[in-house]
């Protein structure tokens, strides 16, 4: 059992978003069968250093798909969420667990676009 401590709070935010992430990863790669691309999200890579005519597709090609974060959350909290709630602990601090699982998911989330 871990102490409740600032440190475990990072821990479970980092394990959580590394489930998410892998997952989310591993379907836009095609490495998992029960998931696939989000495609909403297309990535597109520049060929270029000059920023690009928003209507003109010269000096872009389509890099693939993004990341299915939406199957890599729902593996995150089915499995990292579901062993919180069969341990039996106070319910002050698996709320606090699970918030902390949701922040890292959260932070995921945000930071995959941006790069």
């Amino acid at each position: 059992m871990f102490l409740e401590t600032p440190e475990t709070a990072f821990i479970y935010a980092l394990a959580s978003a590394a489930v998410m992430h892998n997952i989310a990863k591993a379907c836009s790669k095609g490495e998992l069968t029960e998931c696939g691309c989000d495609k909403n999200h297309p990535i597109i890579h520049s060929r270029t250093m000059l920023k690009p005519q928003l209507n003109s597709t010269d000096g872009f090609e389509w890099g693939g798909c993004s990341d299915d974060l939406k199957y890599g959350r729902n593996v995150s909290m089915s499995f990292i969420d579901k062993q919180e709630m069969s341990i039996t602990r106070r319910r002050i601090v698996r709320m606090v667990n699970l918030h902390n699982n949701e922040a890292g998911r959260q932070v995921i989330e945000n930071l995959i676009y941006v790069f």
